[in-house]
């Protein structure tokens, strides 16, 4: 079973903060310049879900986006995560690796919005029904069951590709334990405390990292704001440490900056 095979991956990747570190290397492995990580602690309309079942995916969550653009060969591998036939395969290469089941540490549901594309909610514990998880067309969701889009809404336009995550508030499942929103907005704040100087250091293509809340009244406040900026400096007189490069060819600065 699927379900059972993401449990044995997630003894693996047993931090609930790699959840961040995946994104951010799938960012930077898909070219993306700007990465997004948003909590979410609004409530939802169910009224027009496209099933029962489906209005436990209308309460808080945490949303992780990108500039960055997804096809249809990225949807179908991170369908296929957690496959024993693909697992030597994503192992080897390329994004959307084995790391990125840490989405289930915080949700039982992900949900991916790849706009224009598609929208799809992942379901191995068949919480919604009997499938592994399904895949729709967001203009026909719009047009039918404008619900299930709406928690989208308060992403910027500029980040095509959004991952979000449902929190698993009900109680602990197979993949891990209750949440609260609060427990799941300190650990994405802790994560970026910890990390905010060294975030982008070794980026090959992110340059800004954004961190979002919106509050339950749908008021969205930027937390932080990470950017990395590279500078090539031109003196080629020689540093006096001969512990030193003789000259400086490129170095990066990370700013971080708070926002109230």
């Amino acid at each position: 079973r699927l379900s059972t095979r993401i449990e044995n991956l997630l003894l693996k990747y047993n931090d609930e903060k790699d959840l961040f570190v995946e994104h951010l290397q799938n960012c930077n492995d898909a070219g993306a310049s700007k990465v997004l990580f948003m909590f979410d602690h609004g409530s939802y309309d169910a009224m027009s879900v496209i099933a029962p079942g489906h209005e436990a995916l209308q309460g808080p969550a945490l949303v992780l986006a990108s500039s960055r653009a997804l096809d249809d060969n990225d949807l179908l591998r991170i369908r296929q995560l957690g496959s024993s036939e693909k697992r030597k395969q994503f192992a080897q290469a390329g994004r959307f690796g084995l790391g990125l089941n840490s989405l289930y540490h915080l949700s039982d549901t992900p949900q991916i919005f790849a706009k224009n594309l598609a929208f799809v909610v992942l379901d191995p514990l068949h919480k919604l029904g009997g499938e592994d998880g399904m895949r729709y067309i967001p203009a026909r969701l719009q047009e039918n069951f404008p619900s299930m889009l709406a928690p989208f809404a308060a992403v910027p336009k500029e980040y095509p590709t959004v991952f979000r995550l449902p929190l698993r508030m009900s109680g602990p499942s197979s993949f891990g334990r209750k949440w609260s929103a609060k427990a799941a907005f300190d650990l994405l704040s802790r994560f970026i405390e910890l990390q905010k100087s060294e975030l982008l250091l070794f980026s090959k293509s992110v340059t800004q990292v954004v961190v979002d809340v919106r509050s339950s009244d749908g008021s969205v406040a930027r937390l932080r704001e990470i950017a990395r900026t590279d500078t090539v400096d031109d003196d080629d007189t020689p540093l006096q440490s001969p512990r030193k490069s003789p000259r400086v060819a490129k170095r990066t600065a990370v700013a971080a900056t708070s926002q109230a």
